[in-house]
């Protein structure tokens, strides 16, 4: 189990640094503060009036661009319309927001895309999840929270042409491995696990796949009810 939380530690350490990277990289997408018309926009998506987050998008207002607001912990931090929406899983925002604001790769990246993309198939907006598939670099990854998606939802993301054995670029793993990791001693989240990985082995999966370290999900496996299904496909 400790080896297990090291290299899940290690992985969300490389993801924040990451993002902290991204952060004062694109300095450009960072507003000094955030501004009224900003709060009241994202006021929208707590009331659902979605009337007022369309008027700040069409005058002008950044659906991407990062504000600093005083109210996000104790420091203070980052925030925007486009991963506010995200956390309250808020399609209709979502797409308001992608319907003004010509939003590029570098503006949310491929982790924040995929998980756009599941709530599109979870709402089945399949044209929606078919734009964002063919425009954008897409990268299922879910599995820090150990949040394994229902087996019925890789069907449904794979018959849209997900690669579900894309393999991430800062330590390969794919999204297998990542759930490898996710096993718990719970029956209920070893069994949720299983039968994900299952629905990724039925829609070609290849768990014989290396990350960086040269080790398969099995190798990275350490509860023994997922790692003798691995080795049950092998």
């Amino acid at each position: 189990m400790l080896k297990m939380k090291l290299i899940k530690l290690k992985t969300h350490l490389k993801l924040t640094s990451i993002l902290i990277f991204l952060a004062l990289f694109q300095g450009c997408h960072t507003e000094p503060s955030c501004t009224k018309e900003f709060y009241e926009a994202r006021e929208g998506l707590y009331t659902k009036d979605y009337k007022i987050i369309e008027d700040y998008l069409k005058n002008g207002g950044s659906g991407v661009a990062s504000c600093y607001t005083p109210y996000a912990g104790k420091l203070g931090g980052l925030t925007s319309l486009i991963t506010t929406s995200m956390n309250f899983e808020d399609l209709k925002a979502i797409k308001l927001i992608f319907k003004y604001d010509s939003i590029q790769q570098e503006d949310i990246g491929a982790m924040n895309f995929g998980d756009i993309l599941i709530i599109a198939v979870e709402n089945n907006d399949i044209p929606f999840a078919k734009k964002i598939l063919q425009k954008y670099d897409v990268e299922i990854f879910k599995s820090l929270e150990c949040d394994a998606l229902k087996p019925e939802l890789i069907d449904n993301i794979h018959k849209l042409g997900y690669n579900f054995n894309h393999q991430n670029s800062f330590d390969g793993y794919t999204y297998a491995m990542l759930l490898s990791l996710c096993g718990s001693n719970r029956e209920e989240e070893q069994l949720e696990v299983i039968n994900t990985l299952k629905a990724l082995h039925k829609n070609g999966a290849d768990f014989s796949l290396k990350n960086t370290e040269g080790k398969t999900a099995k190798d990275l496996a350490e509860n023994p009810a997922i790692r003798a299904y691995l080795e049950s496909v092998e």
